[in-house]
């Protein structure tokens, strides 16, 4: 990836808010793209990698930086992830500081370092180890940080989950998997945008976590009962107790 100039503002710009101002990271990258028109698919994915990247990993690339112990400098944190991810440093007077032979040298010796490899606090990784033991600790921290499938659930009102996944296969070319014990969950083998498929628009799925689509079949719902889902975020649960009583039930979706 070349760093064009007006790249790297977009991306200071959304860290800016979301390191210093702290405005959530979500509405943050949000705003910015659609702030930003003239940018290119290509930019704009480019953007919000940098972005995500940056936040998730802020301690690791504050420290190789080698300015741990200042306060954050939002061109060195650019700059790293740049020599990380193998992009060319542009020679501009924001990272007359980095010394990229440092920063790959160092890299690998952070990367030892469980604090500096999942940049999380000293405290947090104590406490999890005290409560957990190393072990477990390590495996749940490597699976935080690990990029989840795509998963949706069908609405089965509509379709059937053997249906849907004909339909993916043989008129979008998209390749999904079922899952065990989960008897409405589809898996898609690439993560990828649902906005162009019509049975997403109509309906027919929602994107809905595995272990999400467990709690409602817990509840063991019934067709006129009265549902309270008091934490209902985009209204995944509600939309499965909906399904599960073939719309026949009283159902009241809460959330800030």
């Amino acid at each position: 990836m070349k760093l064009h100039r007006n790249i790297a503002l977009g991306i200071i710009s959304g860290l800016e808010k979301t390191l210093i101002e702290k405005h959530p990271a979500a509405n943050v990258i949000k705003r910015l793209l659609k702030s930003n028109m003239g940018w290119g698919s290509r930019d704009r994915r480019n953007i919000a990698q940098a972005f995500y990247d940056i936040i998730r990993q802020k301690r690791f690339f504050h420290a190789l930086s080698g300015l741990e112990n200042e306060s954050v400098n939002l061109w060195n944190l650019l700059g790293c992830w740049m020599v990380i991810n193998d992009f060319p440093l542009p020679e501009w007077v924001e990272f007359n500081n980095l010394n990229i032979e440092e920063i790959k040298t160092k890299a690998p010796i952070l990367m030892r370092d469980r604090k500096y490899k999942h940049s999380i606090p000293d405290w947090l990784d104590q406490m999890a180890v005290e409560a957990f033991g190393a072990e477990v600790w390590e495996k749940e921290i490597a699976s935080l940080n690990t990029p989840s499938n795509l998963v949706v659930r069908v609405n089965t009102l509509v379709t059937s989950v053997q249906k849907l996944k004909d339909i993916l296969e043989k008129k979008y070319n998209i390749n999904t998997r079922t899952v065990p014990n989960s008897p409405r969950a589809l898996i898609f083998e690439k993560n990828q945008s649902l906005q162009s498929i019509r049975e997403y628009r109509e309906g027919w799925f929602e994107v809905q976590d595995v272990n999400s689509q467990k709690i409602s079949p817990w509840l063991k719902p019934e067709s006129g009962k009265y549902y309270i889902d008091a934490c209902a975020g985009a209204g995944g649960k509600s939309l499965h107790l909906a399904d599960m009583t073939k719309d026949a039930a009283k159902i009241m979706a809460l959330d800030i």
